[in-house]
């Protein structure tokens, strides 16, 4: 870096580990997105401010070639495991570098323009295939028809479906038109079985979650990939170039997210998509390699664009019949 970046703690005293896990986040930025100019890194202590009471707060200001800067500011919410050092410091350069991945994809022209549509999940489908009824962002119910739903996308709905519509007046009340799902929204949920790994969606709101099980974590972290990549496209993904990634955290779950951002950040600078993963996990690190193909717009036909992982139902434990399962909720 040009300038050796501050460090400056405050309420507490920096230990020798404080400062070389601060000087590897930092690395880790210039690595994906070019040395840092400038830069101060504030970390508060527990005791030291009244707002968070026994948390530590992380506050990140940093200057990167092209006028690029990175603001991170106070702790978004009250989240007890901020009141782990390690943690922390985790959650505030993810969101560094969420920040820097969101200006690649300005740059890139790949920011998912929001529609004027309204969101909404489906919560009942008729038994007779004629309609079913989504609810709002509001919590109201409405009506839609299968003939509303475009590309005769009805009969793959499921409940707990992502989709977007248009709201009218009907007879009996307001209904949707134009009902569209979003990417597989539509909750295509793979079988599980103890034999195989597997994958899952599971619906969050206006987001989505990815879920995959199989004999090992690493097997688990590769079943979620695999969900990620089935929630932007239905159509397959041939393997044709592979690309080799790598990442650590302090945990098995803070490892997961970090991987499901790892592969989302190669998505978004490489235009590419993946549908096939091999992971190797040892402690705290992970290598990864992955086989996809460059994004083509009209056979892919992307439905949404994950921004990023989420400590948001995060869960790396294994399950009662002896597998692993992975999953977290993806910003879309």
């Amino acid at each position: 870096m040009q300038t050796p970046v501050e460090i400056d703690f405050q309420g507490m005293t920096g230990t020798p580990e404080m400062h070389q896990a601060i000087a590897r986040y930092l690395a880790q930025l210039e690595d994906r997105y070019g040395r840092l100019t400038a830069g101060r890194v504030v970390v508060k202590g527990p005791g030291g401010h009244h707002r968070t009471g026994g948390l530590y707060e992380v506050n990140l200001r940093l200057a990167l070639p092209d006028g690029r800067e990175v603001n991170v500011g106070r702790t978004p919410q009250v989240d007890e495991r901020q009141g782990q050092w390690r943690f922390a410091l985790h959650d505030a350069f993810k969101r560094a570098r969420r920040q820097l991945q969101d200006e690649v994809r300005q740059l890139q022209g790949q920011v998912k323009q929001h529609e004027d549509q309204p969101i909404g999940t489906v919560t009942k489908l008729d038994a007779s295939g004629e309609f079913g009824f989504l609810e709002t962002t509001d919590g109201r119910e409405i009506y839609f028809h299968r003939n509303s739903v475009i590309d005769g996308g009805f009969d793959r709905l499921a409940v707990g479906a992502h989709v977007a519509f248009t709201e009218e007046e009907g007879d009996k009340g307001p209904q949707a038109s134009t009902v569209r799902m979003l990417g597989k929204h539509g909750m295509r949920v793979a079988p599980v079985s103890a034999a195989e790994p597997e994958w899952q969606h599971f619906p969050h709101d206006a987001d989505i979650g990815v879920r995959g099980w199989g004999a090992t974590p690493a097997e688990a972290f590769e079943q979620a990939a695999v969900a990620l990549s089935a929630a932007i496209t239905d159509t397959e993904i041939r393997p044709t170039t592979p690309v080799a990634v790598a990442c650590e955290a302090t945990d098995i779950e803070l490892l997961f997210v970090e991987w499901l951002n790892a592969v989302i950040y190669e998505m978004a600078t490489r235009s590419m998509l993946f549908g096939a993963f091999e992971v190797r996990i040892e402690g705290n690190h992970l290598d990864a390699t992955m086989w996809g193909e460059p994004v083509d717009v009209e056979r892919h036909a992307p439905g949404s664009e994950p921004k990023g992982a989420t400590y948001t139902a995060l869960k790396v434990a294994r399950e009662p019949d002896g597998r692993w399962s992975a999953g977290c909720v993806v910003d879309v």
